[in-house]
């Protein structure tokens, strides 16, 4: 597990200071304060941008990177089919067991505050505890950050996962802190699967659909 850290420093160090930074914000202000804070800051550009960099956190980006690695290596496959179901059931879990009664911005601030909207968004209103997108993102990236050896790239990647992790708030379909809780589930989870891919040393693991011998 410390080598995995270490040789992926560029992805944690700056994640670990973005975290340590998120938690001391939400512990200074509430989830409220925060959002509306965020959503006073918008413009037609963000709106289009942030209406469709977000879907890199859906179901559909993490299929797409699975079928890809297929023909690469059958071990980093598993990797991102195992992390992501893995992923995909903890957010459920929490979402519809232990966390129901979280409302998602636009029911939490309706009457309240007058958000601003997307248009062409369509907004949820329950389970706002975590976001599941933002997990799916994290898995992953912090995927693809142990398969290229490229540091520089590795840092974009964190960016990249940053940047759809806030599209969530932007959007009003989540807090902070669900975004922030599901970076940080979507990064334990899938380092939990590199640990243990790691640990396997099955040959047909590192044949793909371009070399089955």
């Amino acid at each position: 597990m410390l080598k995995i850290l270490k040789d992926n420093q560029l992805f944690f160090i700056p994640y670990l200071i973005i975290l340590i930074l998120s938690i001391i914000i939400i512990n200074i202000y509430n989830k409220a304060e925060i959002h509306i804070f965020i959503n006073q800051y918008h413009n037609p550009l963000f709106d289009f941008f942030f209406k469709y960099i977000t879907y890199l956190g859906n179901g559909l980006f993490v299929i797409l990177i699975f079928l890809i690695c297929l023909f690469i290596k059958y071990r980093y496959a598993l990797l991102i089919g195992i992390s992501g179901i893995l992923s995909s059931l903890v957010s459920q879990f929490l979402k519809q067991i232990i966390f129901t009664d979280y409302l998602r911005p636009v029911k939490y601030f309706n009457e309240i505050y007058d958000l601003h909207f997307v248009p062409g968004v369509c907004l949820h209103k329950l389970n706002s505890f975590p976001s599941g997108h933002t997990i799916s993102i994290f898995c992953v990236v912090l995927v693809l950050v142990v398969i290229i050896k490229n540091k520089y790239i590795k840092l974009i990647l964190l960016i990249l996962a940053l940047i759809v992790g806030f599209s969530r708030i932007y959007l009003s379909q989540h807090f902070f802190i669900d975004v922030l809780a599901g970076s940080l589930i979507g990064v334990l989870i899938t380092l939990i699967c590199i640990y243990f891919m790691n640990n396997q040393k099955k040959t047909w693991f590192e044949r793909s659909l371009l070399k089955r011998k």
